[in-house]
């Protein structure tokens, strides 16, 4: 399980989103560009991790779009 903050609003939230894409960007640069197995591994379990952290944070995502549909309705 991934530790990551979940913001309350959604406009945070999609921030996040895309500041962790562009986190996810940069681990797969350095692990494509990584020679030794001990990085590879180090720099793939980072890559792993921040992928989890966007599921995490789309999940929460349309749990706010859910809520914020109900509070109209």
């Amino acid at each position: 399980m991934t530790l990551v903050h979940i913001p309350e609003t959604l406009s945070e939230i999609e921030e996040s989103i895309s500041q962790k894409q562009a986190d996810l960007v940069w681990w797969l640069d350095k692990l494509n560009r990584s020679r030794k197995n001990s990085l590879r591994h180090m720099r793939a379990m980072q890559v792993g991790v921040v992928r989890e952290q966007i599921d995490l944070l789309e999940q929460a995502k349309l749990e706010a779009e859910e809520k914020a549909l109900c509070n109209i309705a």
